[in-house]
């Protein structure tokens, strides 16, 4: 037998056999021969076909590779802030970076840091845990920004008294009265400091009071009880046997000497010029319900609010009565010392104001609430006003500049009821359920469990943020 030496059929080699025949060896394509391709052996005219195997299964997978590098480190996060803590328990200066516990009896007052070694962002923090209140006062020029929701006017002491509803005061604000719950009259003599319950008047339907600028001579309407006065500082109370019997509007010359009421039960302008001993009717005066009086320093010229809006003009030495194209809706009016300047709050929204005693008048660029009470300085350049209304968002405002420009003061919720203010402006105060609320005197107040933070903002000022409890603004 012939042995066959089959090299590389793709090289295209002729195989010998060992013998005088020979065989031409050729590549198969893949096909009908040869499914996976082949080689073709053709030998002595015989086509022999050596067919490829189809392909073995895959080989099982290698071993991973070892891991790559780590990647480079990120840049390092902000830095988180921290305070350091200290407790106080009398007065003292604060550091930026610095929170502080008082824990005191008595009030304390904190010092901010002096602006010169402070840069924005600095944070000094408060939390109030004793009885005694604490003021935070700048180092010196520094001021406070502040939410005036957040922060609003504080009380005066005698807060928690009942419900106060009608406020008078001398002129220099150390003398005040007030009716509470239409029942009792109180006094006070040291800036509303301590209050005094007075008696010998009618404790019934209490409904306007007033008071000349030494807060001696003393006025009470009531609803349907008397009409009453004191010459005294309210020690003493006397019953006017003429007076308007139904009054819930009331206004007194400086003196004390003249005053303007109404009397609504019978649609009358009555007049007194013996300190309300004695009354008579104003002849030509509205015979519409009259919710508000106000007149100048003695009392030649006086304004009038009824309950549609309309104001009234009395003038004695000039026209007489006039009524001004004011109409809105009922408010309260309120007159500077020479009555060129009038300012009526309209409970609609708005706050108009006169620098001509009423012929003309301008809108005050407030937000549109329900103005109500509202007190002006002896020059006119000082004016406040506050709305309120149950359910509804209050506020204060104040002008410094005889109405032209405005700042919002206090947005937070209570049911304003009266406002006065001292003769130079400095010293404006509006009542409140529970008490009388005034502006600050420069510094934050913090009660017990009040915490507040301050954050310098740069240019000498810091901003005044309440975290918890209640505290009271600046300004």
């Amino acid at each position: 037998m012939n042995k066959l030496f089959v090299m590389t059929a793709a090289l295209g080699l002729t195989l010998s056999a060992c013998g005088d025949n020979s065989a031409d060896v050729t590549t198969e394509p893949a096909g009908s021969n040869c499914p996976n391709g082949g080689v073709a052996i053709e030998s002595d005219g015989t086509t022999t076909y050596v067919c490829d195997g189809t392909d073995g299964a895959s080989g099982a997978n290698g071993a991973n590779g070892a891991n790559g590098s780590n990647g480079a480190t990120g840049s390092a996060g902000a830095g988180g802030g921290s305070l350091t803590w200290t407790g106080v328990t009398a007065d003292t200066t604060a550091e930026a970076g610095h929170g502080y516990v008082v824990d005191a009896a008595s009030a304390v007052t904190l010092t901010l840091p002096a602006s010169a070694s402070l840069s924005p962002g600095d944070e000094v923090r408060l939390i109030v845990h004793g009885a005694g209140d604490v003021r935070v006062a700048p180092s010196g020029a520094e001021t406070f920004d502040y939410d005036p929701a957040q922060l609003g006017w504080r009380p005066v002491a005698g807060h928690g008294l009942p419900l106060l509803e009608q406020l008078a005061a001398s002129a220099d604000g150390t003398k005040l009265v007030a009716t509470s719950q239409g029942t009792s009259v109180y006094r006070s003599t040291d800036s509303g400091a301590s209050w005094t319950q007075l008696t010998g008047m009618a404790t019934v339907n209490l409904e306007a009071i007033v008071s000349s600028a030494d807060g001696t001579v003393l006025n009470l309407g009531t609803w349907g009880y008397g009409y009453w006065y004191s010459t005294d500082s309210g020690a003493t109370w006397t019953q006017s046997g003429s007076g308007p019997a139904y009054n819930e509007a009331l206004a007194m010359s400086a003196d004390g000497s003249t005053i303007f009421g109404v009397d609504n039960a019978s649609s009358r302008v009555m007049s007194s010029t013996d300190s309300g001993a004695t009354w008579s009717q104003v002849s030509g005066a509205p015979t519409s319900y009259i919710e508000s009086v106000a007149c100048s320093t003695d009392c030649s010229t006086v304004m009038m609010v009824d309950e549609y809006g309309n104001v009234y003009r009395y003038q004695a030495a000039g026209s007489g009565w006039t009524q001004l194209a004011v109409g809105q809706s009922s408010g309260k009016v309120a007159m500077s010392a020479d009555g060129a300047t009038v300012v009526v709050t309209v409970s609609g929204g708005q706050i108009m104001y006169s620098h001509d005693t009423g012929t003309t008048w301008t809108t005050a660029a407030v937000p549109a609430l329900n103005w109500y009470p509202v007190a002006i300085s002896t020059d006119g350049t000082t004016i406040v006003a506050a709305a309120s209304a149950e359910g509804i968002a209050g506020g204060i405002v104040m002008s410094k500049d005889a109405g032209a420009t405005w700042t919002v003061e206090d947005e937070t919720m209570h049911q304003w009821q009266f406002a006065t203010i001292t003769s130079d402006g400095t010293r404006p105060l509006v009542s409140a359920q529970g008490g009388f609320f005034a502006k600050g005197d420069g510094t934050v107040l913090a009660p017990q469990d009040a915490s507040l933070d301050f954050l310098y903002e740069g240019d000498g000022a810091f901003f005044a943020t309440r975290e918890a409890g209640t505290a009271y603004g600046p300004y």
